[in-house]
């Protein structure tokens, strides 16, 4: 009996579920921000615990931000009664693998410039209101 349980035990810690979100951009080296977390530049590997709705920013040096919010639905296997199966019995490692591709839209020199502008003219209306 003893020699039972310790099968069951070793059998029951080799499974789990690897979940993550791979991130990766055009042009890549663009700073991930998820949920409001620095966490890398692209192309990135972000392991997660939970699914649910995720904020995914990009962020690259003469490039448009990018916001976009994705919804990381549970798989089948990961209802309730069926989680613990697999998260505990099941004998083998499953990939939760959710793979995003961003493309970032270049700021030409005009548009840049004409941002640029803006926030000039903006803190110089600022700078004017503060000072009355």
């Amino acid at each position: 009996m003893k020699q039972f349980c310790m099968a069951l035990l070793l059998f029951t810690l080799t499974s789990c579920v690897q979940r993550s979100i791979q991130i990766d951009s055009m042009p890549r080296v663009a700073l991930v921000v998820l949920d409001e977390v620095k966490m890398g530049y692209t192309p990135l590997t972000i392991p997660f615990s939970h699914y649910g709705v995720r904020e995914i920013r990009l962020e690259k040096p003469g490039f448009a931000k990018l916001n976009v919010v994705k919804n990381i639905k549970k798989p089948w296997y990961e209802t309730p009664i069926l989680a613990f199966f697999v998260d505990v019995l099941w004998p083998f490692v499953i990939e939760d693998v959710h793979p995003f591709q961003f493309t970032l839209e270049s700021l030409s020199e005009e548009k840049e410039k004409g941002l640029l502008d803006r926030a000039d003219e903006a803190r110089s209306v600022l700078k004017g209101n503060t000072g009355s």
